[in-house]
């Protein structure tokens, strides 16, 4: 799901030693040429799926998510646990003034 040229929804990844966790929805993230909007962030709770990392599933997720995929099967994992993180609302090119 995209907002705008500079918006872009994509999984989080918390690797841990045994594991590899994914955020359950995609987050909203800034593309790379792109910021957020000056005082345009939010605080989310984030959920997270943990799948191990031996598991043959997770190099395909992986793969999926940094190739900026969206993973519906995400959903359908069970929550590990939540992270608060600071999100942007909507992002804007780096040499548009705001």
């Amino acid at each position: 799901m995209a907002t705008g040229e500079c918006t872009q929804h994509q999984h989080e990844i918390i690797e841990k030693a045994s594991k590899v966790c994914f955020s359950i929805r995609p987050v909203p993230n800034c593309s790379p040429r792109c910021k957020p909007q000056s005082g345009e962030v939010a605080k989310k709770t984030i959920d997270f799926a943990c799948l191990d990392r031996k598991d043959r599933i997770v190099k395909l997720y992986i793969e999926k998510v940094r190739s900026n995929k969206v993973v519906p099967e995400l959903e359908n994992l069970t929550k590990s646990f939540s992270v608060e993180m600071v999100l942007p609302k909507f992002c804007v090119p780096v040499n548009r003034l705001v």
